[in-house]
């Protein structure tokens, strides 16, 4: 009992430790994205959704952060420690970096790619 208890916390761990990467991360694009709201109200809408998804995508991937996170930890004997700071680390690079890096792997698998 006790160590599906260690485990949820664990868990809940790398969650918030990936959110504040994520949040940072977020809070630094989003500023870059543009400063100025648009004043068409085209413009507007379409920024307005760009904002949005970018944010639901991160946000989304939070739990596969957390979970890849604690599997390291679990099955390769990773320290807690550094599965929060793996899932801060992913958090940082964001959902889009580990497409592309999984990407990578299946096609090198495949043979696609060399």
């Amino acid at each position: 009992m006790y160590q599906h208890l260690d485990t949820a916390i664990a868990w809940v761990a790398c969650l918030f430790a990936a959110l504040c990467a994520v949040c940072a991360r977020l809070a630094r694009d989003l500023w870059n994205v543009s400063i100025t709201i648009p004043t068409d109200p085209m413009e507007l809408s379409l920024w307005q959704r760009r904002r949005r998804w970018m944010i639901w995508s991160e946000v989304a991937a939070l739990p596969c952060f957390a979970t890849i996170s604690l599997a390291a930890a679990l099955y390769w004997d990773v320290p807690i420690v550094a599965a929060i700071l793996m899932s801060i680390a992913l958090g940082g690079l964001g959902f889009g970096f580990l497409l592309n890096g999984l990407q990578a792997v299946i096609r090198k698998k495949m043979g696609i790619e060399p």
